[in-house]
This record gives structure tokens, sequence and C-alpha cells, in this order.
């Protein structure tokens, strides 16, 4: 019996075994930039994101095939063993003649894409995800840096968090001063969307496909058609405030940005965004923050749900960074302990860490974010 006991735990090993880890950088092939916030799968439940820099890490078995995805570029596949340093992704073609200003094509475009996501979280408005969160925050005395895994609802925008498990450190610049932080409501930033549902802090602004009736009133468009190598087409729509008729509204938050939207389906597949004035919370009080927002958006359920997630912006007293990446491979994870939702400084304390989930890197840190990080393990 025993030797069957240990002959099965050495075959359930194996697969294990044989994955290695790979590492490589993602650039436009046109321009060599980096491409940040890459979605790169090794089956549908398993993968990561680039970081800021382009940088990634994965666990695959060297038979296995990489698939990279950004919307707006050609899908890239290759096997893990074959991994070069740089992959390169082709950008859609821009369709010559075929820019739409205001007009109706793109209210009609918008129109639906509105309409979908509406009836997509009639729906599907129960179903949830675990998304992976990492914040950094800093300013000239030093840094704080959070890493969690939540549990959320996703249909259309993710809202309602449940802390799983959390971890969290410091680090000071200069003179032993650091950021003793107490208090943050950074986590609302992965609510946000051009179009959001049932999030108190998202959901007074304007937003570029809330109702149709705003949309049509508040922003102006200019829309181009993005071509794929297999002929398909992205609409890229890019909602500018219209301050001509709108300056009664000059003190609301107003979410501005460009929308990619299929053809066909009018499936919402991208947003860049940008907010001025949102308020970030923290021991120093509420601040006017500028916001720079990054969402894909995933379909494999069967309707629209946020894949990863980037928000970078600060004020003259705080910086930061945070990024958010569904993982559904640790859908079974339950958190251990009640923990409250307003303030995740605090509520990472209350719960219990699980350091079983940190034994893989979700996305890779950067230099700076690592050190962080150990120094979090270390205070455990």
């Amino acid at each position: 019996m025993k030797r069957l006991f240990f002959i099965i735990s050495l075959l359930l090993c194996l697969p294990l075994a044989a994955q290695q880890t790979y590492r490589a950088r993602v650039v436009d092939a046109e321009t060599g930039e980096a491409l940040p916030y890459v979605n790169i799968y090794v089956a549908a439940e398993r993968g990561t994101m680039t970081n800021a820099e382009g940088h990634f890490l994965i666990q695959a078995e060297p038979t296995e095939q990489l698939t990279f995805r950004y919307v707006g570029y050609e899908t890239v596949q290759v096997a893990a063993s074959g991994l070069p340093s740089v992959i390169k992704m082709k950008p859609y073609a821009k369709e010559l003649g075929q820019v739409v200003v205001q007009g109706n094509p793109t209210y009609f475009i918008l129109k639906q894409a509105i309409k979908r996501l509406a009836k997509e979280y009639r729906k599907h408005k129960k179903e949830q995800q675990v998304y992976f969160f990492r914040s950094r925050l800093w300013n000239e005395r030093g840094a704080y840096m959070m890493e969690a895994f939540l549990r959320a609802y996703d249909a259309v925008n993710v809202r309602k968090e449940i802390l799983l498990s959390g971890i969290q450190g410091k680090d000071e610049y200069r003179g032993g001063q650091t950021i003793d932080l107490k208090v943050t409501n950074i986590q609302r930033h992965i609510e946000i969307g051009p179009k959001v549902y049932n999030t108190v802090f998202w959901e007074q602004a304007i937003k570029p496909l809330d109702k149709y009736s705003k949309t049509k009133k508040y922003y102006d468009f200019e829309t181009t058609v993005l071509r794929g190598k297999s002929g398909e087409k992205i609409y890229c729509i890019d909602c500018q405030w219209n301050y001509g008729v709108t300056r009664e509204l000059r003190h609301v938050r107003k979410i501005t940005g460009k929308l990619y939207i299929e053809e066909g389906s009018y499936r919402l597949l991208r947003f860049e965004g940008q907010v001025k004035d949102a308020k970030q919370w923290t021991d120093f009080g509420h601040l006017p923050s500028d916001i720079r927002f990054h969402i894909t958006y995933d379909h494999s359920k069967g309707y629209t749900a946020m894949a990863n997630l980037a928000v970078e912006g600060g004020n003259n007293e705080m910086y930061y960074h945070s990024v958010a990446f569904a993982v559904p491979e640790y859908k079974d994870v339950r958190k251990k302990q009640k923990a409250s939702t307003s303030n995740f400084v605090k509520s990472i304390k209350d719960v219990e860490c699980d350091s079983t989930l940190w034994t893989e890197e979700i996305i890779l840190r950067t230099e700076e974010e690592e050190k962080i990080f150990m120094k979090g393990m270390e205070a455990m």
C-alpha cells in the first residue's frame, strides 16, 4: 500500500517537475517600444501579463505553447522551448479613408456597445472572479506596496471585492523615514471603466459608455478602423470631453479615453482612459489625483469581464501604480477571516496570509517592487 501511494505521488509530481521558468520582453514590432500589460497564456486558466516595462515571467513545460494577446495587435504563439528573449508583436493596420468623425456610424457603434453591456450585466451580474492585485505607493520619503488575492463580481466592471489573502511591505528612501501607511482606498481603482455598475466610487462619474443620451451629449468622437491580417476589424473610438456644452459640469469627474470595440459583435475589448481630480484617500487626506488607466476585457465566459487592469497617477503628496490580473486557476481560494473592504491596509492586517499563494510570481515585479516585497515577507 505504501509503495502504491509512493508511485501515485511520484506520478502527480511529474508534470510539475517538467515545468520551467521562462522570461522575455514584449515590444511593438514597428517601434521597438515595450508593450506593457500584454496577456500571456499557457492554457485557458493559466497565464500572466507583462509588467509596465514589457517584461514577464511564466512557468510552463518546454512543449507547451505560449499565446500572446494584446488588443489591436496580431496574436503571437510560440513554443516555450523556443521562446526568444524579445517577442515582437505587430500592430493592426489603420484603414485609409476609414476615419469617421462624429456622424451616425460612430453613434450606432456606441449605442450597440451600451446595449450589449447592459444585457450582459443583467444576465451575469452574480458571476465572480478571483484577481491578483498589486499596488505600490511612493513619495520622497519612501514606498509602500501591497499584494493581494481578491474575489469580486466581474460582469462589465469589478465590484464588491472581498480580500482573500494579502501581504504588505515598505521601504525607506532617506533619513530613516518611510511611508507608515494606515489608510487607503487604492483598491477602488480596479472598479473603474467606461461603464460601471454598483460602485459608489465611480458611479457618479460621467463615462463614455454610460447612458446613450449622455454619451452623445457630453463627448466628441473620432473613430479609426483597425484591421488585422485575417480581415478582423476593431473600431478605435477616441472619446473626448465636449467642453462647449458642458460648462455646468466642470466639477464632475469625467472619464475620457479610447474605446476598442469589435466590429459586428460590438464587444468592448479594451479601454485606455484617464480621469482628472479623482479623490485618492490615504493618511494624507482626500487629495485630488489625476489617473491614467488601461483595461483589457475577456469574453471567454460569455460576457464582458475585466482580464487585466493597470492604473497610475498621483498628486503632490503621493504617486501610485496598481495592476490587477484575473487568475481563474485560484478560484478555489477561500478567505479564512472576515476583513474590512473599505481600508485595504487594515484588511491585509486582519486576514491570515496564505504564504502558499506566493510560491509563484503572478506578475513579474520590478527591481524596486521585489525589494519591498522581500521586506514584507521578512516581516511575516
